[in-house]
């Protein structure tokens, strides 16, 4: 029952834009890129200027990215492994706090996964298709890539998965990248075009990006020849998907310290690793690597702290790689006993998906949301207090003081 200081800056932002308030990059948030507070603005046009306005939007984008997320993998590998990287996504303890947030980087995986859509029906296109077809898909892929550089500062390194792939391509599939780099590179020129004004804007304004100082540490350790900083952080950030106690410990986002999967989804996940690194030369597990590999990134360099906004780009490939583990081992259960294990194996996946759907409402609706401190955290008194006041007819001015 109330915000954050970073969801009422984000409110606040949305307020301004109502009021006539239009910028490039907004000045709360230790800065903060503009899509999300005039899609808040939108919402609130539309809903009324409140709290449900404000968290409508990630909402709607939350689902819409489960929709994306099955939408590429059906393609990139089949309806089975689709479906279950949907299912998990839909009934996951992260993307279902990160679409109740009021936090811009929520809309982080849909315009991600967009770009990877439309980047994969580059790559997939037959020789026969006309010109025109496969330079729209261009720029709709550019477009989509732009608008992730409009939503959070991660999606200045999660672009590089595809220039990425496309040296993958040169050296497994050289036909592929002969007919795929000129759009691709067509898409990311685009891109970088739409996003100039935002960039001279921060060139002019550098002390808006004070959220680059978090950076700092580890690079500058890291030129210096020390490593241990950043390879700590790079631990932490690895562990924190699957070992209790290395998880986010920002008690606004998570349970200090829970790992993103539970016990029976962290093993699965570990095997669709293994899965993935075992068919690297296939282009679809090579991708989701890849995809893997630049989403976590930023946590790589600063830990795992906030990293459930900071892996945010990743959060499709993180949820489908459990999905592709499970089928990996049930094609090696059937291969091994024969295809008439396959309702057991169905059963066993519906057992799973149940299990995290019950963990995630667990912990997150109870363990997570009914704590004093995240309570304290999300300003609960103060919302109570202002409601008290608000059925009050006080005359006077009231002054009101929070830390």
């Amino acid at each position: 029952p109330g915000l954050t200081h970073d969801e009422a800056n984000h409110g606040r932002e949305a307020l301004g834009i109502l009021d006539g308030v239009y910028l490039f990059y907004f000045p709360l948030n230790y800065g903060s890129e503009p899509l999300y507070s005039y899609t808040a603005a939108l919402s609130m046009a539309l809903f009324g200027e409140g709290l449900l306005a404000l968290r409508l939007v990630n909402v709607i984008f939350g689902v819409a990215a489960i929709a994306i997320t099955y939408l590429w993998a059906a393609r990139a590998f089949d309806r089975h492994t689709a479906l279950l990287g949907a299912a998990l996504t839909a009934v996951s303890f992260w993307p279902l706090a990160t679409s109740r947030q009021a936090l811009r980087a929520g809309m982080l995986p849909f315009f991600t996964a967009t770009a990877v859509l439309f980047f994969w029906q580059i790559i997939t296109t037959k020789p026969g298709i006309s010109a025109r077809q496969r330079w729209m898909t261009a720029v709709a892929f550019g477009v989509s890539v732009a608008f992730t550089l409009h939503i959070y500062l991660a999606a200045r390194v999660a672009w590089l998965m595809f220039p990425a792939f496309l040296l993958y391509l040169a050296l497994v599939q050289r036909d592929t990248f002969r007919r795929a780099w000129k759009p691709t590179l067509a898409g990311l020129l685009l891109a970088g075009l739409l996003v100039i004004p935002m960039f001279i804007y921060l060139r002019l304004h550098p002390e808006a990006l004070t959220r680059l100082d978090m950076l700092d540490g580890p690079l500058q350790s890291f030129r210096t020849g020390s490593l241990r900083p950043i390879l700590t952080n790079i631990s932490s950030a690895l562990l924190a998907f699957v070992w209790p106690g290395y998880g986010d410990q920002f008690l606004a986002y998570n349970i200090p310290g829970r790992p993103v999967f539970e016990a029976v989804t962290a093993v699965f996940f570990v095997f669709g690793l293994l899965v993935c690194l075992w068919n690297w030369k296939k282009p679809a597990y090579a991708f989701l690597l890849i995809w893997f590999g630049a989403g976590i990134l930023p946590s790589l360099i600063t830990g795992a702290t906030a990293n459930t906004t900071r892996n945010m780009a990743a959060l499709p490939a993180i949820c489908l790689l459990p999905a592709v583990g499970f089928m990996g081992l049930a094609q090696a259960v059937m291969a091994r006993w024969g295809e008439d294990k396959r309702p057991y194996l169905r059963l066993a996946a519906l057992l799973w998906l149940g299990l995290a759907g019950f963990i995630t409402m667990r912990d997150y609706f109870f363990r997570w949301a009914q704590s004093p401190d995240v309570r304290g955290a999300y300003q609960v008194n103060l919302v109570a207090a202002l409601d008290y006041l608000a059925q009050k007819e006080i005359p006077a001015p009231i002054v009101m003081s929070t830390v």
